[in-house]
């Protein structure tokens, strides 16, 4: 039986190319929804806020295991994922 997180990796890896472009007002509107900040979000993750900001501003690409962290701990949907990290660009 696969866990959930190997394929919540696996479907992140199938969305990954093209061009997909990260929902940042999306995701930080899910962030102030919970009542975090990105330096809770940040530290949930294991990094700092200074490389959580450059991820937010698209100059660097979030890991698979953090899009898996940010699924589970804000009980989002595949489709909520999907929409924060894999719009498509226009």
């Amino acid at each position: 039986m696969t866990s959930l997180k190997t394929s919540c990796i696996l479907w992140v890896h199938q969305k990954q190319g093209g061009n997909k472009v990260l929902d940042k007002n999306l995701i930080k509107s899910i962030i102030a929804l919970n009542g975090d900040t990105q330096g809770d979000l940040a530290n949930a993750l294991g990094i700092s806020e200074t490389s959580l900001s450059s991820k937010l501003n698209g100059k660097q690409p979030f890991k698979s295991s953090e899009i898996y962290m940010i699924k589970k701990l804000y009980k989002l949907a595949p489709e909520q994922v999907d929409n924060i990290f894999f719009r498509n660009h226009n």
